[in-house]
């Protein structure tokens, strides 16, 4: 139901979009007032396009642009015309006697013969002066908070193009990257004209006669709608891949189809957590049987689709997979070489990874035990030499003990030189000295 709601919001806004933009478009060449809303924008588009800008269309759109907004080149003329500002100068100088609007007309114009997506723009998309700016202190677009919405690129915080950099940076394609490239998204996702955050029905109240123009069609605030469906193309992406892996199971790896069919299920996964919407996978009906066929002719024609389920990884191959990805990470922690280079399957790859713990393993288990070897020597060693000090004591003690009683003074002597105690007494009560 939250779906259909969403989708009704989203169809609705797209249509009032179309509406302003064909209006815009059909006006410019004979309204000033749009016109000069259609310039400014076209503008602003020129300055954040990242395609290729040659130096012969800058000094061009610069000269038009420069006698659209300030007339005639009354400037000094330079030194050296053969400069590069001298060559702005003879540009603009070229232009005099036309008219400011004639410019305008002739800016959009030569900017749609480089890229006619540079004029796909809406008309007042700056936000009005005294909008409200977030707790930063930064400005907030007020175009994203109207029923049209904000038809600029999405940025982030470093004004990169958000769409641009999740379809050409496949390292963000992982779940992992991908989960922290939405939460940051979420944080700083903005355009040129300011951050896109919503604001409330207060804040409003003093814009709402801007919020109600035709171009805007009333307050709407904004619910990063925008960036969800950026998501979702994602996602939708990436089910189709697997879906093209799936008709064609017989052509290609086990493993490399596992692999994809694992990252759908968690991109999906990760969607419906953060969207709150369930989302389905579905193709256009190809199938010819009287249900299908009856329903395109109750729909004018219409085809319809039909929810595709993305087949599930075997069960052998996909705990393959887990436990490679398992290995890896043991790998990489014991700082044992985690590349295996190209290998069979899967399969090959653990087999390789546990190869490898185990020589780790039994190195470590052999320098323990020679650890120990050396502790336990330390400890038998001082227990000898204090056994061999005993057995040296009682040695000496008979050996003056017979002396003693053979009364023989010369040994008597020669052991006390050796250490005995002069003061020992022998069983007879004899004192050696």
């Amino acid at each position: 139901m939250q779906d259909e709601i969403i989708n009704r919001e989203w169809d609705k806004r797209e249509a009032f979009l179309d509406q302003v933009k064909n209006k815009l478009r059909s006006g410019w060449r004979n309204d000033d007032a749009v016109l000069n809303q259609y310039f400014q924008s076209c503008v602003a588009s020129w300055k954040i396009y990242k395609g290729e800008k040659k130096p012969k269309d800058i000094t061009k759109l610069n000269a038009i642009y420069k006698q659209a907004t300030s007339g005639d080149n009354n400037e000094l003329k330079p030194l050296n015309l053969d400069s590069n500002q001298g060559i702005k100068w003879k540009a603009w100088k070229k232009l005099s006697g036309m008219s400011r609007e004639m410019a305008k007309r002739r800016f959009i114009t030569f900017l749609s013969e480089i890229d006619p997506l540079l004029i796909d723009v809406m008309p007042d998309e700056k936000s009005p002066p005294g909008f409200p700016l977030n707790r930063k202190g930064i400005q907030i677009c007020a175009k994203c908070n109207t029923m049209v919405g904000c038809t600029r690129p999405l940025l982030d915080q470093n004004k990169t193009n958000l769409r641009q950099e999740l379809f050409e940076n496949e390292q963000l394609h992982e779940p992992e990257n991908f989960l922290k490239w939405i939460k940051n998204a979420l944080e700083t996702q903005r355009c040129i004209w300011g951050t896109h955050q919503a604001i409330n029905k207060q804040q409003a109240k003093p814009f709402l006669d801007w919020f109600n123009k035709d171009e805007n069609r009333g307050f709407f605030a904004y619910d990063s709608s925008t960036l969800m469906f950026l998501v979702k193309d994602l996602v939708i992406y990436h089910h189709d891949v697997a879906y093209e892996m799936m008709q064609k199971k017989n052509d290609i790896e086990a493993s490399d189809y596992n692999t994809q069919a694992s990252k759908v299920k968690k991109l999906k996964n990760i969607y419906e957590q953060l969207s709150g919407e369930i989302f389905s996978y579905e193709l256009p009906c190809d199938k010819e049987n009287i249900i299908c066929n009856q329903r395109r002719v109750t729909d004018n024609g219409v085809n319809h689709t039909h929810t595709v389920e993305i087949d599930p990884p075997t069960a052998s191959d996909l705990d393959s997979f887990e436990e490679a990805v398992e290995l890896r990470k043991q790998c990489q922690k014991l700082g044992i070489n985690p590349s295996t280079g190209i290998v069979k399957d899967i399969s090959k790859r653990c087999e390789i990874y546990r190869e490898r713990l185990q020589i780790h393993f039994e190195k470590l288990k052999k320098s323990l035990e020679s650890k120990k070897r050396n502790e336990d020597y330390f400890i038998t060693h001082k227990l000898k030499k204090l056994k061999v000090t005993e057995q040296h004591s009682t040695m000496k003690n008979k050996q003056i003990n017979d002396a003693c009683e053979y009364n023989s003074i010369e040994n008597i002597l020669f052991l006390i030189n050796r250490g005995c105690n002069p003061d020992e007494e022998s069983v007879r009560g004899f004192f050696y000295i």
